[in-house]
């Protein structure tokens, strides 16, 4: 168990967080290297973490689908829409892509491509 003491002065015990799926330097460790700076942190404001690459929502979509079927999984076709043939309440963004040169710059970690990390989430689901 942590002594609040040492998390108040920035020390965390080397197996605070396990290592994530993604091995060496995935999301866990940098969640640890962000949480060890917050401690005395000056710079603060928003920032965005995504997976590296773009994708609209099809890409994301048939990316998932894809690896389903190439894993004997279930698997549909995507048709793309616009925007605005999306109803929704609130307006949306013409494009909404994040920028994560901030949280890379600040903490020195850029997420890895997106499609590994979906791949890996869709494997995870399939096998239950």
């Amino acid at each position: 168990m942590r002594d609040d003491r040492q998390w108040q002065e920035g020390e965390l015990e080397e197996g605070f967080l396990q290592r994530g799926a993604e091995g060496e330097g995935g999301l866990a460790q940098v969640v640890q290297r962000v949480a060890h700076r917050l401690v005395r942190f000056e710079g603060w404001g928003t920032y965005h973490l995504a997976g590296s690459g773009e994708a609209s929502w099809a890409d994301l979509a048939r990316h998932v689908f894809a690896t389903s079927a190439g894993l004997g999984g279930p698997s549909a076709r995507v048709r793309p829409i616009t925007t605005a043939e999306y109803p929704t309440a609130a307006r949306r963004p013409a494009s909404s892509r994040l920028n994560t040169a901030k949280f890379a710059s600040t903490f020195g970690w850029r997420a890895p491509d997106w499609h590994g990390s979906a791949a890996t989430v869709v494997t995870r689901l399939l096998a239950g």
